[in-house]
């Protein structure tokens, strides 16, 4: 082993020695083994985490642009200012005051992956993100209509449902359809805050 080997890996016991760990689970964290480069780690940690992107206090952040400031009421990015934020198409709505966050993957009607848009289709959801995906639950006529995603269930459980059941962002804000009880909030507010998982 040179002395420059020697050296960096002297170098890299003390720096591991020291507390500093390596490979922790959950985040992407190489150190180099190179010599001369004394143990230091090669990249920062990757952590997937959630980015706020809008909040739905108002209708006017239902449009393709970009609308408001992040600390206001009624806020959303542009969509392809969200795009460029989001990992594995992947969205949460987090409805406040204790009740349960919806999370979403943007998928069409054949589980293929889409891009985010403010125009509705449809997408898997789940209410916990360590539960398994249900859906897509739609319908071709209606897939369209409304805004950010459709989902034609008569529960937040399921099961998809052929006929009613439009739940969907409306005009006027998250709506259940048909005595659902899919959103555990309806309408416009602050509370709503939509992230993207990045």
């Amino acid at each position: 082993m040179s002395s420059n080997a020697v050296a960096g890996d002297q170098i890299g016991r003390k720096w591991l020695g020291a507390g500093n760990q390596g490979c922790r689970r959950g985040k992407t964290f190489v150190r180099s083994g190179r010599p001369g480069t004394g143990g230091v780690p090669d990249l920062a940690p990757k952590v997937s985490g959630w980015v706020h992107v809008a909040t739905f206090g108002c209708s006017s952040v239902l449009t393709s642009a970009a609308y408001g400031t992040p600390g206001s009421s009624c806020f959303k990015l542009s969509d392809s200012d969200i795009n460029k934020k989001m990992a594995a198409n992947e969205i949460k709505i987090d409805f406040g005051s204790g009740k349960p966050s919806l999370y979403a993957q943007l998928v069409y009607a054949d589980g293929k992956p889409r891009v985010f848009t403010i125009k509705s289709h449809v997408a898997r959801w789940r209410f916990s993100e360590t539960s398994s995906w249900l859906g897509p639950c739609g319908h071709p006529s209606q897939n369209t209509n409304y805004y950010l995603f459709h989902i034609k269930a008569s529960s937040r459980n399921g099961p998809c449902q052929n006929g009613n059941y439009e739940n969907a962002v409306y005009s006027d804000g998250f709506k259940n359809r048909d005595g659902s009880n899919f959103f555990p909030a309806t309408g416009f507010s602050s509370n709503f805050k939509m992230y993207v998982k990045t």
